[in-house]
């Protein structure tokens, strides 16, 4: 059961008048997310809110099979193709470093997750990659300029949740 507190309603008001954006309960690694279970993943995107825009360049690791004897091997060979994406807020967009390459662009925006119906940062790439437009990602914010994401595989029959990702801005 929740407690109402004068000073929590306060800060309740407070924060988002200044701008201020809350991370997750307990602000958490990129090292500490790569070696995760999938079942902490899910807990720690859960606990997170969507945070600003992001802006700029990201360094990003995917993790597949986390927590499992291949999750590190898969994150290692992963980077050799993927190394994060390049958010332009202005224009609500993003281009993937691929191969070290701005490639596969998406549009930008607030959304409902997938997962939880929250509300996240979504990633959408249906009308701008012929490519990838079957996947939709989600990312909210773990720790401050540190993102985890989701991203979905978009299905007549449904949709699948394929890999985590984690977006360094630091």
């Amino acid at each position: 059961m929740k407690r109402f507190t004068i000073a929590g309603a306060i800060l309740a008001i407070a924060l988002p008048l200044f701008g201020a954006t809350k991370a997750a309960a307990a602000d958490v690694t990129v090292e500490q997310l790569r070696s995760m279970s999938q079942t902490s993943l899910n807990q720690v995107y859960l606990n997170a809110v969507p945070g600003p825009l992001p802006d700029g360049q990201s360094n990003g690791t995917a993790v597949f099979f986390p927590g499992s004897l291949i999750s590190t091997p898969t994150q290692i060979l992963a980077a050799l193709i993927w190394q994060g994406k390049v958010f332009d807020t202005d224009d609500g967009i993003l281009n993937n470093r691929v191969f070290g390459f701005r490639a596969i662009k998406a549009k930008v925006y607030y959304g409902k997750s997938l997962f939880d119906g929250k509300e996240s940062i979504i990633i959408d790439y249906s009308r701008t990659s012929l490519l990838a437009h079957k996947i939709r990602d989600e990312i909210r914010l773990v720790a401050p300029n540190l993102y985890l994401g989701r991203a979905y595989l978009r299905t007549w029959i449904g949709d699948y949740m394929v890999v985590n990702f984690i977006l360094d801005f630091n």
